[in-house]
């Protein structure tokens, strides 16, 4: 190849880019700050590194005391855990690529003060049982920055897949705030997320503005415009009102094409993140060809993430449906969509087109006895996994109605367990993570010695648990079963004669 040079000796070739200009590194002239330097850095300078306000500077320092194995800078590196971000960031990623990272000290990572640290030391765990246990056992699974949170369930969505991950991840999904926020969502939708005691759905109200198309403003309905993405040749949107072209009322949509199009009539609305809809209406066709795929409905914004099957050739009144989550709060149109990812010729009706919130109706939590009760106590899970009170004091035979109150972020539980038998209870929550069948029944383990349980209540609700103390005296433990829970979340209620 006979290279040849340009202006500016520049290399001249018909294959060199010649959309993209070149990135220039700016100097200010009169910068005396001194140059800094970390070859042959001792491990006491890259320790302190780990603090300069230049991040390149900080990642190198930490990458020289991983490489260069500084194991002696370990307790230099533990009492920078103690200090603000960065260092306190770089000093737990140095102690982890050192293997220096002991539990203790990574659990008190997990609980610390400093967001940023806590959601650093979630990605640091490890994808193995024992890191699984050590994100359960914390609290950032139900962690008030969602940041945090996020870092929590896709660490979740990491660990092996099974129906007992899914159950907590469908557990998770049914606090609003995860449910109705984008990203939080997505982890626990990978996990295979269901919501859970789920009986079915009950369809909302029409969402949609003239949605038989009854109210007309010139030749197309009231409220509904056109959209063309391609095509050539002659098009109409119009309305109809030929009684065999008309599902119901009076006036239905027709679209038609003769040379090929792509083209929607479409209508604005508003939907809300995390909230499952319903999509629907009829459509008749009549030599519908082409590329496109017919005569469909979709919502633009989404493409094919909420869109009905295509109608081709001709067909009499069909319906189509289609049901679909909202990622965010948003406004989007709503497509009578003609041709679809291609152009179609011929011509198709729609009507009674109809959007619906679909509102879920879950299993009836088992309703509180209704009786007397001779006395009533209140304790409520708070932020932190744990509970507000510890100690509880009752008669023994007498009649108790305990409210609990969750205010945290997760859903728990309060189960009230025989004496003696806390750590046996505790330690098997922690085996039933992965067991089928244990969100079912609580993660109460099935040898557990219950006295009184609530169900899990999800965050801002409560549940009045009413029963009857023990008739014998003793210091009868409480805790959550939820697993990883119980370590923190524990408390005793203490009958007396």
């Amino acid at each position: 190849y006979d290279a040849q040079r340009g202006p500016g000796n520049a290399h001249v070739n018909p294959n060199r880019d010649r959309q993209h200009g070149r990135i220039y590194r700016l100097v200010y002239e009169k910068n005396h700050a001194p140059m800094f330097n970390l070859e042959n850095a001792s491990r006491q300078k890259l320790v302190k590194a780990l603090g300069h306000d230049n991040m390149f500077w900080r990642l190198t320092a930490q990458r020289l005391l991983v490489d260069r194995g500084y194991r002696k800078a370990v307790p230099a590196l533990i009492k920078l855990l103690s200090q603000p971000a960065p260092k306190s960031l770089h000093a737990l990623w140095a102690l982890h690529g050192l293997g220096s990272l002991k539990q203790d000290l990574h659990a008190n990572c997990l609980t610390s003060n400093d967001p940023a640290l806590r959601r650093n030391a979630v990605r640091a765990l490890s994808h193995d049982l024992k890191g699984q246990q050590m994100l359960h056992d914390g609290a950032t699974l139900a962690d008030k920055d969602l940041l945090v949170r996020l870092a929590s369930f896709v660490k979740l969505a990491s660990f092996p897949q099974d129906e007992g991950t899914r159950d907590i991840a469908s557990l998770l999904m049914r606090v609003e705030q995860n449910a109705k926020d984008e990203w939080l969502r997505l982890p626990l939708e990978s996990l295979g997320a269901v919501e859970a005691n789920l009986v079915g759905y009950e369809k909302g109200p029409n969402l949609l503005p003239n949605p038989s198309f009854e109210l007309i403003d010139g030749k197309l309905p009231k409220d509904w415009k056109v959209r063309t993405y391609s095509g050539s040749g002659a098009m109409e949107h119009t309305i109809e009102t030929v009684s065999k072209s008309v599902k119901t009322g009076k006036s239905s949509l027709r679209i038609s094409s003769e040379g090929g199009h792509d083209t929607s009539a479409y209508a604005s609305v508003q939907i809300r993140s995390g909230v499952r809809y319903s999509l629907s209406a009829w459509i008749k066709t009549e030599r519908v060809e082409g590329g496109g795929m017919g005569a469909l409905l979709n919502v633009h914004e989404l493409q094919q993430k909420a869109m009905t099957k295509g109608i081709r050739k001709t067909k009499d009144w069909q319906k189509v449906e289609i049901f679909f989550v909202s990622p965010s709060s948003r406004s989007v149109t709503i497509n009578c969509l003609f041709g679809g990812w291609g152009r179609s010729t011929g011509k198709a009706w729609f009507d009674d087109i109809s959007l619906n919130e679909m509102t879920p109706i879950y299993k009836e939590i088992e309703k509180v006895e209704n009786r007397k009760v001779d006395l009533n106590l209140a304790v409520d899970a708070i932020p932190g996994l744990l509970f507000s009170k510890t100690s509880l004091r009752a008669k023994s035979g007498k009649w108790l109605k305990l409210t609990f109150n969750n205010t945290d972020n997760m859903p728990h539980n309060l189960v009230i367990i025989a004496p003696g038998t806390y750590d046996a209870v505790g330690q098997a929550t922690d085996l039933m993570m992965a067991k089928p069948g244990a969100a079912a029944r609580n993660y109460i383990p099935e040898n557990a010695k219950v006295i009184a349980q609530t169900p899990m209540v999800l965050p801002g609700t409560k549940y009045d648990l009413v029963f009857q103390v023990p008739t014998q005296k003793g210091n009868y433990p409480f805790l959550c079963t939820f697993p990883g829970h119980w370590r923190l979340m524990k408390g005793e209620l203490i009958v007396q004669p």
